[in-house]
């Protein structure tokens, strides 16, 4: 009882109304978290490689080949062959440390340490979370908070992605919030906000409906802050500072400001085919949470202010987000696209369980934690039993591995091919692989696919294999799909799409003759075509 006195003592808000059995418990599940962090730890670094390909985004692949091809000297490309920006960049910064340890090393060992790297991120940021939100709320809700954290890091972002980076950034400006007292703030205080909002954008660039949410909330409040505006144009140039030297370099380099794989994703300003179904159930679910969980502590928390509003920005900023995919996100819309919609939660879950602390609802809201708790753990749990153990029929993921092995044991190192998805294949081949849809390629290819000189342009660039990682009945990119499915064609085409300009390319003839790698996916059959034999 005198620990738990002195516990409450040291950190001012008292503890929940269950007592030492809430203590007891949020310790228990910081301790589990712990070892599952561990067990996570050593899963990426005896998991057999397929089973981190199978895992893993095809983009996640993106990253590792970019940032590789960097360490050794050969710029921001994926093939070495046509310069790239389609990446966010503060990841791929940050990625650049165990690439450059790693460059001599062996191709597969890259992921891994990666991998470990960004789970050691994650832990950076849970930490600078339970230094920021021991200030104000109470030691069990801060420690259900610190387990939260971590086991949903590790499921949702933990993947090779950049949104261990957003999360990151996130618990330090959290973090550096949760000393600032009051509603008053000075000149020093907007210019670091600025500069952490240009940060926050480095980490993933749709992150802007965020930052002009946050500018927007500092205005609104101006009166009673006592702002002025030039504090806001003081914490507009601070963002200018760090991003515009980063679009500056897009532009010089690449000839527009937004990177070639938002140029390919998005219609905007143009809405092309609004579809309420890009966006995830779940993500939905969670998206109301933050709104309704927002505006309820806004009404009933005085302190800390300025954390409040930084919540409410970014709750306001992913409803924006979640607008602007369903208008003009055309393509390419996946899982982690959504991930900084769970973000917000590592922060309201303590708040809320704090203010709740002298109420009837604390038993319950403790309970309804644990079982999500929980549930995220028999989550992870499955997530990496089914990564061990397989499928009967493998995923293209696995079988894109196996291609690439292939390709390592059975191509000269100076070979080129030619695929898109091509992030596992492209990666763990060695190879130079051009990039076909062109979200880690350039203006160029759209230009060649939409003038319908495909087949010259992958001469241009000295390509010998093809590489199809689907083929399946339903295939509208290959000429009788179904008869080269089954293997039982004679010759074929297929075509690509101008993702920029909406076209279709030229066809590339091929022949079952010229096959050279095929097996069979969950998705399809993954195919690898010889260009250079004779038709």
């Amino acid at each position: 009882m005198q620990v738990r006195q002195e516990l409450s003592q040291k950190h001012g808000r008292g503890l929940a109304p269950a007592g030492d059995v809430i203590v007891i418990t949020g310790t228990m599940l910081i301790g589990i978290s712990a070892l599952v962090f561990l067990c996570v730890l050593c899963a990426f670094l005896v998991l057999p490689s397929e089973a981190i390909a199978s895992f893993l985004p095809d983009d996640a692949f993106y990253y590792f080949k970019i940032a590789r091809n960097v360490a050794n000297g050969y710029g921001f490309s994926f093939d070495t062959i046509n310069p790239t920006n389609g990446y966010q960049p503060l990841w791929m910064y940050l990625l650049l440390v165990p690439a450059y340890i790693t460059r001599q090393m062996h191709v597969e060992v890259f992921p891994r340490v990666a991998l470990v790297y960004q789970a050691m991120l994650l832990l950076v940021a849970v930490a600078l979370l339970h230094k920021a939100l021991i200030r104000s709320c109470n030691l069990p809700a801060v420690l259900m908070g610190d387990a939260f954290a971590l086991v949903l890091g590790l499921r949702v972002f933990v993947n090779g992605m950049e949104s261990t980076t957003v999360f990151l950034v996130f618990a330090g400006i959290v973090w550096y919030l949760s000393r600032q007292a009051g509603d008053s703030q000075d000149a020093a205080y907007f210019a670091l906000v600025g500069l952490l909002s240009g940060v926050l954008f480095l980490a993933r660039l749709d992150n802007i409906f965020i930052v002009l949410a946050w500018t927007v909330g500092h205005a609104l409040l101006r009166n009673q802050a006592r702002m002025r505006w030039s504090h806001l144009l003081l914490m507009a140039g601070a963002v200018g500072l760090v991003a515009v030297p980063y679009l500056l370099y897009n532009y010089v380099a690449f000839g527009d400001l937004v990177p070639i794989s938002g140029k390919l994703k998005s219609s905007f300003p143009r809405v092309e085919h609004p579809d309420l179904s890009r966006i995830p159930l779940h993500s939905y679910f969670v998206l109301v949470i933050c709104l309704f969980a927002v505006l309820w502590l806004w009404r009933k928390m005085e302190q800390p202010r300025m954390l409040l509003l930084f919540l409410s920005a970014w709750s306001a900023g992913i409803w924006l987000h979640a607008l602007h995919t369903v208008l003009f996100m055309k393509w390419a819309v996946f899982k982690w696209h959504f991930a900084s919609y769970w973000i917000p939660l590592t922060v309201i879950v303590p708040l809320l369980l704090t203010r709740w602390q002298q109420s009837r609802y604390a038993t319950p809201a403790y309970l309804a934690g644990v079982v999500v708790w929980g549930s995220l753990v028999l989550s992870l749990g499955q997530f990496f039993w089914q990564a061990w153990r397989g499928k009967e029929l493998p995923d293209w993921h696995r079988v894109g591995y196996r291609a690439a092995v292939w390709a390592r044991q059975n191509t000269p190192p100076q070979a080129v091919f030619a695929m898109k998805d091509c992030g596992v294949f492209g990666y763990y081949s060695d190879r130079r692989v051009v990039n076909l849809d062109g979200v880690v390629n350039n203006t160029e290819l759209q230009t060649y696919l939409h003038r319908q000189q495909l087949g010259r342009y992958l001469a241009r660039k000295g390509v010998r294999f093809l590489v199809q990682h689907a083929v399946h009945e339903r295939s509208t990119a290959v000429e009788n799909a179904p008869a080269v499915a089954s293997g039982v064609y004679e010759q074929t085409t297929i075509r690509y799409v101008s993702q920029l300009y909406g076209t279709v390319s030229d066809a590339i003839p091929l022949r079952r003759k010229q096959e050279r790698f095929r097996q069979r996916a969950r998705e399809g059959v993954y195919l690898i075509w010889d260009l250079a034999s004779t038709p």
